[in-house]
């Protein structure tokens, strides 16, 4: 049988079959797919005493993904919102696989692998249960432009991408040849989605902008500006008195803009928006 649920925004799909004997006594194969919030769960609570446990997935880390927009102004550090999942008792060194699971012959009761290092050789492994808990990708909604020209916040990768040209635009902006309109441009952060990790990017750097980028760069730190926008409300999922104190609170924050719009397409210059007012209401 197959028994599916959704734990974390992670899909979890377990296959159960006969067992296969593989020399080990009484224990099953159980193979894991994936790091992040349902498989890591899935790996700190099985009985291993039941299983030989195998993770397969191109990160060997749990990443916890709410203190992540932390890390991009430096108010937290990569290493704490990371845990090695090699801390939770394989029994033999080689049963985590850092590579990338590619295809399963649920008949042959094989999971097909690409190793994420040196030639990328394939290889099968073979098991008893199997956990496919692989996360998603990023929506894009088909907007021209995004994949060339955004930033996306799921992974630490994304993070120190963020951090790295938020900097390096600050110090581009504090050159002589800079034209206003263009430093203009290289202190302004535009964030599409109100939701929880929106929001709290926006807070986030709001905040370093008028604290380290106000001591460090104080001639230019007031002209740094964040827009958010949102094609309904902030903070949807939760209770209308939260909602509308975010809202509050960001517009009593000068040069944090909230706009409720979409994006018609991105482009190395900027995002073109549409539908667009400001404050949720106030026609611009």
């Amino acid at each position: 049988c197959c028994n599916s649920f959704r734990l974390q925004k992670c899909s979890i799909r377990c296959r159960h079959s006969a067992s296969a004997d593989y020399q080990n006594g009484s224990r099953q194969r159980l193979v894991i797919l994936g790091t992040g919030w349902g498989s890591y769960s899935a790996l700190r609570n099985v009985d291993k005493s039941k299983f030989d446990v195998i993770v397969v997935s191109p990160r060997n880390h749990f990443l916890f993904t709410p203190l992540l927009c932390s890390t991009t102004v430096g108010t937290l550090e990569f290493r704490s919102i990371i845990e090695p999942v090699r801390e939770y008792g394989f029994r033999q060194s080689d049963h985590f696989h850092l590579a990338e699971a590619t295809e399963v012959d649920f008949n042959l009761r094989e999971v097909t692998c690409r190793s994420c290092l040196g030639s990328r050789a394939s290889y099968q492994i073979g098991y008893d249960r199997l956990i496919i808990g692989v996360g998603a990708l990023t929506n894009t909604f088909g907007v021209p432009g995004v994949n060339e020209h955004a930033f996306f916040l799921k992974e630490v990768s994304d993070a120190r991408q963020i951090r790295e040209r938020l900097i390096e635009n600050t110090e581009l902006a504090q050159q002589a040849w800079i034209s206003p309109d263009e430093r203009a441009r290289l202190l302004h952060t535009v964030i599409v989605g109100g939701g929880p990790t929106g929001v709290e990017f926006g807070a986030e750097l709001y905040d370093f902008a008028r604290t380290d980028l106000a001591r460090l760069y104080r001639h230019k730190a007031a002209d740094v500006r964040v827009t958010l926008v949102e094609s309904a409300q902030i903070l949807a999922s939760f209770d209308a008195s939260l909602r509308n104190y975010a809202e509050k609170k960001i517009r009593a924050r000068k040069n944090f803009d909230l706009r409720q719009g979409t994006v018609a397409s991105v482009d190395a210059q900027g995002a073109a928006l549409r539908h667009v007012t400001r404050a949720f209401g106030e026609v611009t």
